[in-house]
C-alpha cells in the first residue's frame, strides 16, 4: 500500500509541474523517483507473485489516469490532485511509523525528513 500511494503522490507532483508548463529541471528528481516507486512495486508484486489480472487492472487504470492528467484534465483536477499529492505521501508514512513504535525503534526512519516530505 505505501509505494502505491507514493507512487500515487509523486505521480500528482509530476502533472502539476508538466501541465504548469515548468521547467524539467526544477521536478526531474520527483520524475526519477516516480519511475523508483514504479520499478519498487513491480518488483514487490513480482516477487509477492501478485502479477495477475487485478494487477493489471489497477497498472491500467493508474496509466490511464496518468495520461488523462497529463493531456486532458482541467486545472482544477491538476491543483488538486497537487493537494492530494501529500495527503497520499503522509498516508505512504503511516505504515513505516506505525512499524517502528511497534518495535520501539527508529530503524533508520528520520521523523525530519519524514516531515518535510509531508509539508511538500
Amino acid at each position: 500500500m505505501a509505494f502505491r500511494s507514493r507512487l500515487l503522490s509523486y505521480t500528482c507532483s509530476d502533472a502539476y509541474s508538466f501541465r504548469n508548463g515548468y521547467p524539467l529541471s526544477t521536478y526531474i528528481e520527483t520524475l526519477i523517483i516516480t519511475v523508483e516507486a514504479c520499478g519498487v512495486l513491480l518488483l514487490v508484486a513480482h516477487f509477492q507473485r501478485r502479477l495477475d489480472a487485478a494487477f493489471a487492472g489497477l497498472a491500467l487504470s493508474y496509466l490511464s489516469a496518468a495520461t488523462w492528467a497529463l493531456s486532458a484534465a482541467p486545472p482544477e483536477a491538476i491543483a488538486l490532485g497537487q493537494t492530494a499529492a501529500t495527503a497520499l505521501n503522509t498516508c505512504a508514512l503511516l505504515p513505516q511509523i506505525a512499524q517502528n513504535a511497534a518495535r520501539r525503534s527508529p530503524g533508520g526512519f528520520s521523523p525530519v525528513t519524514a516531515g518535510l516530505a509531508c509539508a511538500g
